[in-house]
């Protein structure tokens, strides 16, 4: 029995729950393409800053995060992961974040854990989930799957295909062995 009350889970049913994925993708990043910031949100929603490497990535994305809060689409955000939260903070203070609507949790090592972990720190409306297009599917995925009501926060396009191709390679695997661990 799936451990948050849903259906049965079996190997085969995760595995067809994985081949899937491609559908799911395509229109999640639809979906994510098209929303307009500005049409939803409000201080009642938080936005969650997935962490990364610390460089050009985690810079989008704190761009992404800033612009939610300045345009009071969110009320707080939420920076989460280890060695990647302070480093995002100090991205949303240099973009005019006020230092009382940003909230750390430097523990996270993975997705999974900065859903997880954050959710202390939220409130109790829809959360932006702020990532890039190739890994927002399995993010949202996930966050619902926490019961979180998320909403798609993508961050400007990779400035380089190569760079944005090996994400999403990536992201294949992990989605795989998300769906093996029932966190999809």
């Amino acid at each position: 029995m799936d451990p948050h009350g849903g259906r049965p889970r079996t190997l085969l049913g995760t595995l067809g729950s994985a081949a899937t994925w491609p559908t799911g993708i395509w229109r999640l990043a639809s979906e994510a393409r098209h929303l307009d910031a500005r049409d939803v949100g409000g201080p009642e929603h938080s936005a969650l800053l997935l962490g990364c490497t610390p460089g050009p990535r985690l810079r989008r994305r704190a761009d992404v995060a800033a612009a939610l809060v300045i345009s009071e689409r969110a009320g707080r955000v939420v920076v989460s992961g280890a060695g990647e939260a302070v480093p995002a903070a100090n991205q949303l203070r240099f973009r005019g974040v006020p230092e009382g609507r940003i909230v750390l949790e430097p523990h996270a090592r993975s997705t999974w854990d900065n859903l997880r972990l954050a959710r202390p720190f939220l409130g109790p409306g829809p959360v932006w989930i702020v990532s890039d297009r190739w890994h927002l599917p399995r993010a949202m995925a996930m966050a619902r799957r926490l019961d979180y009501t998320p909403l798609p926060a993508p961050v400007n396009e990779e400035p380089q295909r190569l760079a944005y191709a090996s994400g999403l390679a990536r992201e294949v695997g992990a989605v795989l062995r998300a769906a093996l661990l029932d966190r999809l």
